[in-house]
């Protein structure tokens, strides 16, 4: 089995306008008492927070218009992955089991957020984590447990902040069956850049 990295295509443009600003303010009201909505936000993909509990009902989105001239399916939004409906139709049964889906609209026609709520186990021993001070600030080489990801078709990495996603053959399989486009699918796990 082999492992890889996804990753937005190069030179394109996320597929939504978000105002993440103006998002967390709205969200800010139904967030558990005390917490900090910023801090929530920022802590989404490290700390598995459910985004779909907390979604504004009838939030819509616009099209980033560079996106629509490639007319892309699917876009890696640091840590999320914007679905159109023929991309969202082809995955929906692989990502199911591993997060949650945020249906909305981008300039009317219906999209869906997938939220990735499921981690790889990291083999450190072939991990090399880079530190600051004492402190783990980076992961330079990521390694995952085959057994535990075997299973998974989509994760993430801790050592990665959760915001970086990984697949194995089957979500990748899957991708290229459906001739879906707008993703980067590199077996270079550790090269950050897309191709």
């Amino acid at each position: 089995m082999t492992l890889y990295s996804l990753k937005a295509v190069t030179y394109s443009y996320d597929m939504l306008d978000w105002d993440i600003l103006g998002f967390i303010k709205l969200i800010a009201p139904t967030l558990p008492k005390g917490e900090n909505p910023y801090a929530f936000y920022l802590g989404i993909h490290r700390q598995n927070h459910s985004l779909l509990e907390y979604w504004p009902e009838g939030y819509e989105f616009s099209f980033l218009p560079g996106y629509l001239k490639k007319n892309y399916d699917v876009s890696i939004m640091d840590g999320f992955i914007g679905l159109r409906m023929k991309a969202y139709n082809a995955l929906k049964d692989i990502l199911e089991p591993l997060g949650e889906f945020i249906e909305t609209k981008a300039d009317g026609e219906p999209i869906v957020i997938f939220n990735l709520l499921t981690f790889g186990q990291e083999d450190l021993d072939k991990c090399e984590i880079e530190y600051f001070e004492g402190n783990p600030v980076g992961c330079s080489k990521v390694q995952f447990v085959m057994d535990d990801v075997k299973n998974k078709p989509v994760f993430k990495s801790k050592l990665h902040g959760g915001s970086r996603l990984f697949c194995t053959d089957v979500f990748k399989q899957a991708v290229e069956d459906n001739g879906l486009t707008g993703l980067y699918i590199d077996e270079d796990l550790d090269n950050i850049f897309a191709n």
